[in-house]
C-alpha cells in the first residue's frame, strides 16, 4: 500500500547560466516510494536532486516545492508525514505543510534529515567495523546513546548487513562499501537516499 505524500513539486522551473535545465517539472512522491531519474548529461537530473536537498544556489527560478512531515515542537526532530510520535524526546508531532524555499528555517531542520550518496565515494571509517561507522553517524546527531545501538542493528537489519557488522569497512566488496555507506547516511534520512551516479543511459 502506497504511503502518504510527502514531497509535492509543482510546476518548477531553473535556469543556470541563461541555460533551461528544468521546465515545469510537477511530481508527488510518497513515503516509501522508490523513483529512479533517467536523463542524458546536463538534462537536469543533478540540478533537480540538489534542489530537492535544499543546497543554496539551487532554489528554483519558478514553482514550489512542498515537504509535508511530522515536526516536534519540544526539539529539532523532524519525521515522516504518517510518524505520530518523536522518536528522540517522546513528544506528539505536528503535521506541517512546508513551502520548501520559503520557508527557510523549516527548510533547515528539514535539510538535516536528507542525504545525498556519491556512488563509488565511499564516506566511510576504511580501518573501523561496518558497526562502528553507523554508530558514529547516529553519535553525530545526537540520536540518544540508550537506543543507538538498537536503530544500528534495524538499520542493518534493513540492508541485509548483519553478517557484515564485524567487518572492517575497508575489506567489503563494493556494492557492501555502498551499502554501508547508505546506511551512514541513513540516520539522517527522512525518506531516500539520493544516489548520484555518474552513469548516464
Amino acid at each position: 500500500m502506497m504511503g502518504e505524500v510527502f514531497i509535492e513539486v509543482c510546476g518548477v522551473g531553473k535556469k543556470l547560466k541563461s541555460k533551461e535545465v528544468l521546465k515545469d517539472v510537477s511530481v508527488k512522491i510518497r513515503e516509501g516510494e522508490k523513483l529512479g531519474l533517467i536523463g542524458g548529461s546536463g538534462s537536469g537530473k543533478s540540478v533537480f536532486m540538489l534542489m530537492l536537498k535544499g543546497v543554496d544556489g539551487y532554489a528554483p527560478d519558478s514553482g514550489e516545492i512542498i515537504f509535508r512531515v511530522g515536526m516536534c515542537p519540544a526539539c529539532s526532530w523532524v519525521d515522516l508525514p504518517s510518524a505520530g510520535m518523536c522518536e528522540k524526546c517522546g513528544h506528539r508531532l505536528e503535521l506541517r505543510e512546508v513551502n520548501y524555499w520559503e520557508e527557510h528555517r523549516a527548510r533547515m531542520r528539514i535539510r538535516r534529515r536528507i542525504a545525498i550518496m556519491l556512488q563509488r565515494t565511499f564516506g566511510l571509517y576504511r580501518d573501523a567495523t561496518v558497526l562502528f561507522n553507523v554508530l558514529q553517524a547516529l553519535d553525530s546527531i545526537g540520536y540518544p546513546q540508550e537506543s543507538m545501538l538498537m536503530r544500528a542493528y534495524e538499520l542493518l537489519k534493513s540492508v541485509k548487513m548483519l553478517h557484515r557488522i564485524s567487518f572492517i569497512a575497508e575489506n567489503l566488496s563494493g556494492g557492501e562499501k555502498s551499502e554501508s555507506c547508505l546506511l551512514a547516511n541513513l540516520h539522517e534520512t527522512l525518506y531516500c537516499s539520493l544516489r548520484m551516479s555518474p552513469q548516464e543511459p
